[in-house]
């Protein structure tokens, strides 16, 4: 009987903010912490719009 390799479990979380102050030059925030081989990475990005941060992050 053959055994298939199994794929790895990617999990990220991520989280989108806008911020309240209509002044913020950039007030919409993207952040996302995940896994890569044991070591945790984390990322944020901040843009115009949620778009625009998540597509930078």
């Amino acid at each position: 009987m053959r055994h298939l390799k199994s794929r790895p479990d990617i999990v990220v979380r991520a989280k989108l903010t806008q911020v309240a102050n209509p002044s913020a030059s950039r007030p919409a925030i993207a952040q996302a912490v995940t896994n890569v081989n044991g070591h945790p990475v984390r990322a944020h990005c901040a843009g115009d719009t949620t778009f625009e941060a998540l597509d930078l992050l």
